[in-house]
């Protein structure tokens, strides 16, 4: 009986935190983000932002980056910066924070749990394109990589160490 009561409570709790979350940026606060976005970071992209664009507005981009593998409705971010650095991710991270907008980071976009969907809008940070293996410590059976790394990567790097990494077996 006492479990339930916990529960109970646990759960109001939850929806009054749900009820009560802030709302999205205005249009105008987002859009001298992703503008400060594009400034900050368009040295990476020579200058150039087109089909590579390091920030993007694309709707289909943004789709993609608001939809995982959970059952939950899909919904997108307001922008999506590709990163390729930590110096990229701590920028894009900084400049967002200054607007007050939320940074939702996003890898394979395999997830179960909804957690890539932007439930007040902000901006994705795609961390695929941070794909390296940092440190591989066969003694002592793990290692570090960067935050893009698939488990499938990750296995083939593995492979000849004999080791391999295994999701809920």
């Amino acid at each position: 009986m006492m479990m339930a009561s916990k529960m109970g409570v646990a759960a109001a709790r939850s929806t009054r935190a749900f009820a009560t979350r802030a709302a999205r940026a205005s249009p105008e606060v987002t859009e001298a983000c992703v503008a400060a976005l594009k400034a900050a970071l368009d040295e990476r992209a020579g200058g150039l932002l087109s089909n590579n664009a390091v920030v993007s507005t694309n709707p289909n981009i943004l789709e993609a980056h608001g939809r995982d593998e959970s059952f939950h409705s899909s919904i997108a971010p307001d922008a999506v910066v590709f990163c390729s650095s930590t110096d990229e991710v701590v920028t894009a991270v900084k400049i967002c924070a200054e607007h007050g907008l939320p940074v939702v980071p996003f890898g394979a976009g395999t997830s179960l749990e909804g957690h890539v969907n932007a439930i007040e809008g902000g901006v994705s940070l795609d961390l695929t394109g941070m794909n390296q293996m940092v440190e591989v410590n066969e003694e002592d059976l793990d290692c570090r990589v960067q935050a893009g790394v698939t488990r499938l990567q990750l296995n083939d790097e593995l492979r000849h160490t004999g080791l391999t990494f295994t999701v809920d077996s």
